[in-house]
């Protein structure tokens, strides 16, 4: 048989321009979440900028000092276990740890004091970057 003849008999269902299409659609959808997200934006700048009182600019200015020095305090940290860890040799070392009650657990491997201070310089490179981001969207 032809090929002509039995593809012409099949018939695809085109769409009318009434209907909605599928893209359509989903570019409604991006839009109104586009929009809803623009707003709330636009609320939160609003709550920023919308003028405080004396008393609350004063608090805000205490709570900004107290992480100014929380962050000082955090990079004083910082450098003094990056010194330490660069002016370390591996031989005679210690970690002591010791609790209220007087008690004192001491670590003399110099595998697992390396483990221990690259566990500490982590941790505090993370709490010095949150303090960084605390400082810089703080609004007095």
């Amino acid at each position: 048989m032809n090929d002509l003849a039995t593809k012409g008999t099949e018939a695809k269902k085109v769409t009318s321009a009434t209907e909605p299409i599928g893209n359509i659609a989903n570019s409604k959808q991006t839009q109104d979440k586009q929009k809803s997200a623009i707003q709330e934006k636009k609320e939160a700048l609003a709550k920023i900028l919308e003028p405080v009182t004396a008393e609350q600019r004063i608090r805000n200015g205490e709570n900004f000092l107290k992480i100014a020095e929380k962050h000082r305090f955090l990079t004083e940290k910082e450098d003094d276990l990056n010194s330490f860890m660069i002016g370390r040799d591996g031989l005679k070392e210690k970690v002591q740890i010791s609790n209220d009650n007087g008690q004192i657990f001491e670590i003399s491997n110099s595998v697992v004091i390396d483990e221990v201070l690259n566990l500490c310089s982590e941790k505090l490179s993370h709490l010095v970057s949150e303090s960084k981001e605390q400082i810089l969207t703080f609004h007095i």
